[in-house]
């Protein structure tokens, strides 16, 4: 749990932080999230694991158990972020802070 509040509180500071490589830092703080919730779905990957301990004991929502649909809502909304963030700045060329465009 301290390492999932550790590593989210970098990821702010990643954001928040004035820097020429927002860009960067922007695709840093989204991998965050992707890599510790996305470490869910590689875990079904290998034989005998699961996603519940007992098949049918979490409630299910769209047909996935409670935490997979969490963990792919976080990796969505990361995802999407990131994009928006990228796609208003105007391309892999603009590397500057959304604060610096407004001076």
């Amino acid at each position: 749990m301290f390492l999932s509040i550790g590593l989210s509180l970098i990821g702010l500071w990643l954001l928040w932080r004035r820097t020429s490589e927002f860009r960067t830092y922007v695709f840093v703080a989204m991998l965050i999230p992707v890599l510790s919730w996305g470490s869910f779905f590689l875990a079904l990957l290998l034989p005998g694991t699961g996603a519940e301990d007992v098949p049918g004991e979490l409630p299910r929502v769209v047909g996935l158990p409670v935490n997979l649909f969490v963990a792919a809502m976080f990796i969505l909304v990361s995802v999407v972020a990131w994009w928006l963030s990228v796609s208003s700045q105007g391309g892999p060329a603009s590397a500057r802070h959304p604060a610096e465009s407004e001076r």
